[in-house]
């Protein structure tokens, strides 16, 4: 019996050792989804249903591909470089992008959703789109939305601006 706990032991070490590593290589695996060997600024744009920025809204983003392309990930940050909102049915979530694999190499646009975070404090979106080839070079392209009408001062929202000669109305929500 002794002996064979004796043999055991190196066994059940070897087993904890290995469920450290896959757990580690697994977490690595989150954090590095998508390594490109080079970014390149000839993307072909990506489009919007609408270039005007509102808050929980979903937009239809639609990013221009061909049969080379094997991959897109696609963001959206404010004008901090924060990402926001929530890129819906990504393949992986990984350094605040959405990560898609193209199961279709034939076609022209890869099509997905992006609902806007509900917040009025923010003026100015930028998306953007990295397709990625089976080169694993990567071509960026981004498009800007932005707030129409409404514009942060100090506490108060600015709705409207009414100028005439001697007035400025300002609508306080």
């Amino acid at each position: 019996m002794a002996v064979l706990s004796s043999m055991l032991l190196p066994l059940r070490l070897f087993l904890c050792f290995g469920l450290l590593c896959s757990s580690a290589s697994s977490a690595d695996d989150i954090d590095n989804c998508m390594l490109f060997n080079e970014v390149t600024t000839t993307g072909q744009g990506i489009m919007a249903n609408s270039d005007v920025y509102e808050s929980n809204t979903n937009y239809t983003v639609w990013v221009p591909v061909n049969a080379s392309i094997s991959s897109v990930v696609l963001r959206a940050v404010d004008a901090n470089n924060n990402s926001l909102g929530l890129w819906e049915k990504a393949d992986q979530l990984c350094n605040n992008s959405a990560l898609y694999h193209l199961d279709n190499l034939s076609d022209q646009l890869f099509i997905a959703n992006w609902i806007s975070p509900n917040s009025t404090n923010i003026a100015t979106i930028v998306l953007q789109a990295f397709t990625i080839n089976i080169y694993n070079v990567a071509a960026f392209s981004s498009l800007q939305l932005e707030r129409k009408g409404k514009f942060l001062c100090g506490l108060f929202t600015l709705l409207a601006v009414t100028r005439s000669a001697r007035k400025i109305t300002w609508w306080v929500p």
